[in-house]
Parts: structure tokens; sequence; C-alpha cells
């Protein structure tokens, strides 16, 4: 898109490039997590503005809520979580059924539907003015059973919210539970919640006893309601390698987010708060895209500051975050760019990224031996041969492996070498 330019023949022209949706292979499933910027449609009939964390007039929420529908509508998932979208209860004047309302508008009718978190004026267990939503489309997905909603007490402001769904595509359905989050950010808190100047922010203590409680959320609760497969997302607002997120390592759960994608920039840095959490028997099936078309784009555009100035036509800056996609396919994950390498040495070198390969490998290690684990030592992948075999396989094989970091070990004749990857 060209912009404008300062007149005269010496003017500089400026040219912005926006990325494109995420494309995926085939799936029998696409998940989305998306933040929805204080999502407040006033009283649900045209007035109740200025709303306490939304807009503050009923224009600057029909711009808010183009945008929106914009970004949703090109990515066109079966399943959403939503965070921060109003906490007013499930009615028909509630801010999640006029999202739904403008998405079916545009789509047709009973394209979407929202999960019931049981909750008539307000979610239950919940402290803040905004909650944690579920929308999908009953044509491929039908939940099975109710939602739940964590109910631990004095940790969550924002209490998860999970679903467990099957699947509509096949004549055999499959199984697939999609947890929403949103923890404490990082802005404030005293005590053991002060920021403690190690770069994790305010409230990392609180992040840790959150991140606790999902595990425990997770094992207790969503598994046991009909399904060993679990997909968590949403704002964690804690880093790829920060304490919340090192936890919920620990305990088990993957996470299939690459460590140098962005989502978030907070205080001038650019970071990664949003990410996609399984369980370990997703990797595999599963492919995993964030669609940078907010952090990266400037505050004003924003509509709240931009004002009659929006551009609702597009869903750029249509919030803080960065929505995250989510490609499922139960039979196993075939990336749509299958040829283009997607494993880098992590940590990334000073110099810059540098594919992972096996071309500088000496010349007389024989036949291979090549292992790919999860960091927790799960083996995902074995292979052996040549090198030049290996090599020239390498994305084929590592194809349907998520997102995330893996060790990669090799053995041969007079060689034992043993190598962090990022598969972006």
């Amino acid at each position: 898109m060209a912009g404008a330019a300062l007149p005269g023949p010496d003017a500089p022209a400026l040219v912005v490039t926006r990325p494109p949706v995420p494309v995926f292979g085939p799936l029998d499933v696409k998940v989305a997590s998306y933040n929805v910027l204080n999502y407040f449609n006033g009283d649900g009939a045209g007035g109740g503005f200025p709303t306490p964390r939304g807009a503050k007039t009923p224009a600057d929420f029909a711009r808010q809520r183009s945008k929106i529908i914009q970004g949703l509508v090109q990515m066109n998932p079966d399943i959403i979580g939503l965070t921060e979208i109003e906490n007013d209860g499930t009615g028909p004047a509630s801010a999640i059924q006029d999202l739904v309302d403008g998405l079916n508008q545009a789509q047709g009718p009973g394209t979407y539907a929202f999960v019931n978190d049981g909750g008539t004026t307000q979610q239950p267990n919940n402290t803040d003015v905004i909650r944690c939503a579920i929308i999908y489309k009953p044509a491929v997905v039908a939940p099975l059973g109710e939602a739940r909603v964590a109910t631990v007490t004095g940790v969550f402001e924002r209490p998860p919210l999970a679903q467990v769904f099957t699947t509509r595509r096949k004549a055999r359905p499959d199984t697939l539970a999609v947890v929403i989050n949103h923890f404490k950010s990082k802005g404030s808190g005293t005590g053991v919640n002060a920021d403690q100047n190690d770069g994790q922010g305010g409230s990392n203590d609180r992040r840790r006893n959150q991140a606790n409680a999902l595990v425990q959320f997770v094992n207790t609760t969503v598994v046991p309601a009909g399904t060993k497969r679990v997909v968590c997302i949403g704002d964690y607002n804690a880093n790829y390698e920060e304490d919340p997120i090192d936890i919920m390592r620990a305990a088990g759960l993957v996470v299939v987010t690459p460590p140098t994608s962005a989502s978030y920039v907070f205080k001038g840095l650019t970071g990664s708060l949003d990410h996609c959490i399984v369980t370990s028997n997703m990797v595999g099936f599963i492919d995993v895209h964030k669609w940078n078309i907010n952090s990266g784009e400037p505050l004003f555009l924003q509509f709240d500051v931009a004002g009659a100035a929006t551009d609702v036509s597009t869903p750029f800056r249509s919030s803080d975050h960065d929505p995250v996609l989510i490609g499922v396919n139960f039979a196993g994950i075939t990336p749509a760019n299958m040829n283009t390498p997607r494993l880098f040495v992590y940590p990334k070198p000073a110099a810059g990224g540098r594919t992972f390969t096996l071309a500088d490998l000496p010349k007389d290690t024989g036949p291979l031996t090549l292992e790919v684990l999860l960091p927790q030592g799960i083996p995902m992948l074995r292979l052996h041969g040549s090198g030049s075999l290996l090599q020239a396989e390498l994305n084929r094989y590592t194809g349907h492996l998520a997102p995330g970091i893996y060790e990669v070990r090799l053995q041969g004749r007079n060689l034992n070498r043993t190598q962090r990857v990022m598969k972006e």
C-alpha cells in the first residue's frame, strides 16, 4: 500500500507491506485466539457510553466492532477463544451476543454460536469487568457436555474457560478441548508481586500461581470431561521463557508457538505474551502461526485514537495483541509450506538466524542416527541414513512437528552431537 509522501521530487515514497492471513495444509479444525481490546457494547441498545474500559462513544464502538469482525472473518476459524470481552453475561444485550450477531451478519445466519459459561449476568468466579469466552461454528464442531470455568478461588481475576468439542466434518468424530486464558498483567503489583526487575514485570508471582492452577484445571477438570487432547490458548502475559511458561513445561505441557514470534509491545519492547500450549499428544497434529496485524502497527491507527479517521475496512490495529491461529489435523499435520525450511539453530546466533543443516558435518561420519525430542525428553522422531539423504529429506520428515523448541541428537562414526533447534 503506497502512503502519502511529502511534496517535491526528492521526497521519499512510503510503502507499507502487511502480512496476509497465515495458510495451512489440510485441516480438521482451525482454532484462533483473539484479544478483542475491551469489547464493551454499552447497554446493548445503542446507549450506555462511555463504557468502563472500552469504547467511549457509540461511533467509536462501531469502528472497533467493524475492525474486529474484519479480522475474525478473514481468519475464518472454527473455534475462537476471546479475551478482554465484557463480563456482562449471555443475554440478548450482552457483548458476546453482539459479537456473534455481527459475525453472523457478515457470514450468514447461524454461522457462529457462543459457549454458555453458566453466567446469566456475569461469569462465575470472575472478579473483573472482562472475561474469557469461546465462540464456534456449529456446522463444524459440537460442544460435548457443559463448559467448565476454573472454580479455584483467590487465584484468577479472569478464570480459564474450557469446552470439549466433537468434530463434525468426518463420519468418525474426534474430540478436542479448548481452554482460553487471560493471566494477570505485568503492569501492577505490590509486595511479592512488585516488579522484581528481572525482566518479568509486575505480578509474576501471581502468574506463577495461575500457571500451576491452570495445570491442575487441565488435569483434574478438562481431561476428565471427555478428551485427552487439550489446546490452551490466550494471553498469558508472560514471554516464552518466563516462569509461568516454564511451570507449564515442567508439568508436561508443550509450548507450540515459536520463541521468536512476537505478539505484543510492552514498554517499547517487542515480546510474545500470546501462546498456544498443548498436551504432548497434540504434537505432530498441530501447526501454529501468529498473524501480526496489531503489535507492529502504530497506536494512532487504533479506533480510540484515530476516531473518524479509523480505517474500518481492514483488521490492522484492531487490538494491541496479535491473534494466534492454530490448525489441527487428527491424521497428522501437513504444512502448506513443506519445502520452506522451518528448523533454525536456537538460541539464535549473534550473527542472526541460521537454518539448521547437516551439510557442515564431517564427511567420514558414515550412516547417521538423528533423533528429535521435546525439551522434556519425549522422543518425537528417529531417522537413520546417510547425511546427504537426511539433509535432503529433513523438511519432509520434520514437517509434522509443531512450532517450538526441540533437541536434536546426532550420532555417527566419531560423532555424538546435541543441538537445540527452533521450529518456526
